[in-house]
């Protein structure tokens, strides 16, 4: 999760590169690491919806495959967990609608894209509150980039 100096940092240069990298202070995986936390111990969550703009959480949700990529090892190689449900930055503005102004559980739709759009990334860890809706989202994009097959899919 983004500490409020890294969104600082990332309100700042965002309009530069929503995807450069923070200063080594502000990696806090690394630092982990670097304290003797073993990698497989880590999960990299951006933290979609806190403290951002939905801009900013709508640009890391789809170009999570270039953030990891921006990421210096062993941090690209971190599961990635997105939790996306329901959040506000889901039906904002942009989306046609005010997100505050949408109850929660109306959102479940727009969660169930949010999740197939992760997961078609290479999200390893979805954070979800309509399980089946998810479900079936995922299994649609994963039908289409990958192929039928997946046996975590199956009924």
């Amino acid at each position: 999760m983004l500490t409020p100096n890294q969104l600082a940092w990332l309100n700042g240069i965002s309009r530069i590169n929503p995807f450069s990298q923070p200063p080594p202070r502000h990696r806090p995986g690394a630092r982990a690491i670097a304290a003797g936390i073993e990698p497989w111990r880590l999960i990299l969550d951006p933290g979609l919806g806190f403290g951002k703009r939905a801009q900013h959480s709508s640009q890391i949700l789809g170009g999570l495959r270039r953030l990891q990529g921006h990421l210096p090892p062993p941090l690209a190689s971190l599961p990635l967990l997105i939790g996306a449900s329901r959040k506000r930055f889901l039906c904002g503005p942009e989306a046609g609608s005010v997100g505050a102004q949408t109850a929660a559980s109306r959102r479940d739709h727009a969660s169930a894209a949010a999740a197939a759009l992760a997961a078609a990334q290479g999200a390893a860890i979805l954070r979800v509150h309509n399980v089946a809706a998810t479900r079936d989202a995922v299994g649609v994009a994963h039908r289409a980039f990958f192929g039928a097959g997946n046996p975590h899919l199956s009924s």
